[in-house]
């Protein structure tokens, strides 16, 4: 049984269990891809104003860009959130459902970490140590989370066999 469909509940009493924690599992999925996204908005949003202030665009425009930037990425982030809920919970089962929020939620860790190599690299001379092993923990981390969602996906025999990246 799908976690979508409704069926018998008198012959198959585990099935609604199934298909409830199935829904309370994506949902759970869901707000920790939203969670990460509210800090790769951050990120970027840091990133932006490092680019801007590093290029030879003129002070009077910096606030301008501020403000449309954090109003794009605002709403950047609520279509990504309303996506990430639907695709979660279109999973046909757990298998499928991990798969896909591994693949998300590796694919929001390594923007990340791309945002934050990018700020490095244009930011002040002088980056810690501390900074540096954390950067390239989220490198692994978010190789790895995709790594493993795809693995799962195609493990869950899925129609595209695990090609898809979100």
């Amino acid at each position: 049984m799908k976690w979508g469909e409704t069926g018998d509940m008198k012959s198959e009493p585990s099935a609604s269990k199934k298909w409830i924690a199935g829904i309370v599992a994506a949902s759970l999925l869901s707000a920790v891809s939203a969670v990460l996204g509210l800090l790769n908005w951050i990120i970027l949003r840091e990133a932006e104003q490092t680019i801007v202030v590093r290029s030879s665009i003129s002070r009077w425009s910096w606030q301008a860009i501020d403000s449309f930037s954090f109003l794009l990425l605002g709403m950047a982030w609520l279509s990504f959130v309303l996506f990430v809920q639907h695709y979660l919970m279109k999973a046909p089962d757990v298998r499928s459902l991990w798969g896909r929020a591994l693949c998300v939620i590796g694919a929001q860790t390594l923007l990340l970490f791309a945002c934050r190599l990018a700020a490095t690299a244009l930011g002040p001379a002088g980056t810690g140590l501390s900074q540096t092993v954390i950067l390239i923990a989220e490198g692994a981390l978010g190789t790895g989370l995709s790594y493993a969602g795809i693995r799962l996906l195609k493990k869950a025999g899925h129609p595209n066999n695990g090609r898809e990246l979100v």
